[in-house]
């Protein structure tokens, strides 16, 4: 008995009882649970969404810019005709003695061939 007291005054710090006992189980249920690594399948899957949404990507870019590109032609083709159609008015203007009524014409014609 002599001999616990003197160790307790040269260290102060006491074990619980059952402390080591009951130190594994209370030790593995503060630590997370451990992920499980992908499957094989799992993987396939994530492969697949990145490659179709990067083909679908493509895709986009593909129709837009064919669709950018007919418009701009269609844009380009139509003030081409308007261009023409002013030149051959101001021909017309520095050309022919017209009067309205035969500016009229020529004008509700052009519209009615459209």
């Amino acid at each position: 008995m002599n001999q616990n007291n003197k160790n307790r005054k040269a260290t102060p710090f006491i074990v619980p009882e059952n402390y080591f006992e009951e130190f594994h189980a209370k030790l593995m249920q503060q630590l997370p649970e451990k992920k499980h690594a992908p499957t094989i399948k799992q993987i396939a899957i994530q492969k697949i969404k990145q490659y179709s949404a990067a083909a679908s990507i493509v895709f986009m870019m593909i129709v837009g810019s064919t669709l950018i590109h007919q418009y701009a032609t269609e844009r380009n083709e139509a003030l081409l005709s308007e261009k023409e159609d002013n030149e051959l008015i101001e021909t017309l203007f520095d050309n022919y003695q017209l009067d309205d009524y035969n500016i009229y014409c020529y004008l509700t014609s052009a519209d009615q061939n459209y």
